[in-house]
Parts: C-alpha cells; sequence; structure tokens
C-alpha cells in the first residue's frame, strides 16, 4: 500500500503500479501525459483532476478542493449527493447480476440545478473533496470528446476504478459542444461507460430537453434553490464573523431586505458595505434594480426565442421566478 501525496492512502502493491499505466508525471505543473509511447510510471491517485488536450497530447491538472471559507448548512445536499454515490459505488454485484438478462450500465447521472450564485460549485468542491477521500477519481472537462477520450485510455489501464465526471455548466457545455454530443457520451456511445458517475450543473434547466434530463441518464435531479432567511441569516453571520462588524446593520433587518437575493448576492452586499463602505440601504437597492433587469432581459430574450444557453425545447422544464 502506498499513500499519495494527498495523504489518501489507497491499495496499489508495488508490482500493481506498473500495469496501471503509461503516465508520465510532471511534479513542476503538477500534469499526467497518459497512454502514447511513453514509459509505464504510475497510476492515476485518487484526486480531483482537470483533462484537456495540447500539442503535445492530453493532460491532466490536479485541482486542489479549498473548503476554507466554505459556510455550510448541515448535510444538505451536498450529504444527500454523497450518500447517492456511496450506494451507486456499494451496488455494483446487483448491477453486474441485472445485466446478465437485460442491458443496464453501471453508471449513473446526478444533476444539480438552480439559479446562479446558489452555492452548485461549492457543493461541488465539499463533494470532491469526499470522493477522494472515498479513494475515487474524478474528473472535470470542457468538451464531450475530451471526455470520451480519456475515459477510453483511463480503462485501458485501470478498469476497475471508480471514476466520476464532473459536467459544471452543462448548459455551456451543450453550447459548445451540440446536444447529440452530450447524448452520446452519456450513453457510451463512443465508449464503454462502467463503474462512471456524471455530476452535472445547470443554471437554466429550463433550456435543457426533456430527452437529457430522463433517467439512464440523470437519474437523481437536485434543485438549490435561493436561500431560505434561515440560511441567509447563518451566511451573513458567517461573514459578519469575518471582519468582527456588521457595520452597524441590523441582522434580521438585513435578512428581510434580502430576499429573493443568491449568496454571490448576498456575499456582494456584504464587501459592498463591510469592506467598501458604502451605504447599506444603496446597496440594497441597486443589487435589487441588478436582478429586476437581469429577470427583464431574459424575459425579453425568451419571448423573442434566442436561447440563453442551449437550445430549448419545447417540452423543457418550467423553472420559478425569484422570490419578492
Amino acid at each position: 500500500m502506498s499513500t499519495n501525496d494527498q495523504g489518501y492512502d489507497h491499495d496499489y502493491e508495488e508490482d500493481e503500479e506498473q500495469e496501471f499505466t503509461q503516465y508520465n508525471y510532471n511534479s513542476r505543473t503538477k500534469t499526467y501525459t497518459p497512454m502514447g509511447v511513453l514509459n509505464l510510471k504510475e497510476a492515476i491517485k485518487p484526486g480531483y483532476y482537470d483533462g484537456f488536450f495540447t500539442d503535445e497530447g492530453p493532460r491532466i491538472r490536479k485541482i486542489e478542493t479549498r473548503l476554507d471559507g466554505l459556510v455550510t448548512f448541515g448535510r444538505g445536499v451536498a450529504g444527500q449527493i454523497v450518500d447517492e454515490i456511496e450506494q451507486f459505488w456499494g451496488s455494483e454485484q446487483q448491477f453486474r447480476k441485472i445485466n446478465k438478462s437485460i442491458k443496464v450500465l453501471y453508471k449513473r447521472g446526478i444533476l444539480m440545478y438552480g439559479p446562479p450564485g446558489c452555492g452548485k460549485s461549492s457543493m461541488i468542491s465539499i463533494i470532491m473533496n469526499e470522493v477522494v477521500k472515498r479513494k475515487g477519481i474524478a474528473l472535470r472537462f470542457n468538451g464531450s470528446n475530451v471526455t470520451t477520450e480519456f475515459i477510453r485510455m483511463i480503462r485501458q489501464v485501470q478498469p476497475s476504478t471508480k471514476i466520476i465526471v464532473v459536467l459544471e455548466d452543462i448548459d455551456g457545455f451543450i453550447s459548445r459542444n451540440g446536444e447529440e454530443d452530450i447524448l452520446n457520451m452519456l450513453d457510451g456511445v463512443d465508449t464503454v461507460l462502467d463503474n462512471i458517475l456524471f455530476i452535472a450543473t445547470s443554471n437554466y434547466v429550463q433550456d435543457l430537453s426533456t430527452r437529457l434530463l430522463r433517467p439512464s441518464r440523470f437519474d437523481l435531479k437536485i434543485e438549490l434553490d435561493y436561500p431560505e432567511a434561515a440560511m441567509r441569516k447563518k451566511y451573513l453571520q458567517e461573514l459578519y464573523k469575518s471582519t468582527g462588524t456588521s457595520k452597524g446593520q441590523n441582522l434580521s433587518q438585513s435578512v428581510r431586505d434580502t430576499e429573493g437575493f443568491s449568496f454571490a448576492d448576498l456575499k456582494e452586499l456584504f464587501i459592498s458595505t463591510c469592506v467598501f463602505g458604502r451605504d447599506y440601504k444603496k446597496a440594497v437597492n441597486g443589487l435589487k434594480n441588478a436582478l429586476n433587469s437581469e429577470e427583464k432581459l431574459r424575459a425579453l430574450k425568451n419571448r423573442r426565442g434566442i436561447p440563453i444557453t442551449a437550445n430549448r425545447g419545447d417540452d423543457a422544464v418550467r423553472q420559478r421566478p425569484r422570490k419578492r
């Protein structure tokens, strides 16, 4: 057994490492060069990585998941998703047994959706931290072809390693790659998907077609909405605590004033008033005006049939407006 540079133990015996693959690790850039004609080096260790192509070939770079400063609200959504991942990883034998009679791929899809600024990226950081602790590999890509190619390469040399593919902002992913390519990727058309779990986020779920959202592509869908009063109160308390001052603002009043605000909006209010020392009422009103402008722009584009991020289908999911 060896230990990686994050301090997590993993079960690769010294003799087994050679068969895991052709990866060349550059400690200066923290990147691996997989496959090709390289000498056998070492397996990809548990971690969270970016996958991309360069002129010199494919690369992955480790992503450090920093949890300092993240405000958590109990186990919540992150805990629910980690439980889902653990249940999926613990159900391999059942999947294998079923697959003998009917074709059921050992894969799973989870979608977190909600308005921008409501904590989806923070949730990804928390979840990836837990995945690495459980000796999983998580990979983030910006293209379907890249994703498919990397999965194929890793599976040739690490056939049973637990893999999570992170598709942050799947709306933008679709606009860059096209929906058909994403569907093919999720269905394993160009590569065999086995022991793989997809986690995606979307800011505009109403722009996604139901054929993308259906089970077997995304089996679990979780909404992250604008924070309720109790969550806004806790978040503002944590922000104020970081500076030891609330600039004379009444916390209860701030909670009432910020209904319909995202976490990003709340952070901007804090920075404007407690860091830059701007007038509280002006800062609140300025943010509310900006939010109204965003909603008007989106409504206008929808009326004109202009897609914001992805091609909108007639069967799209409707998203609730901000509370006021």
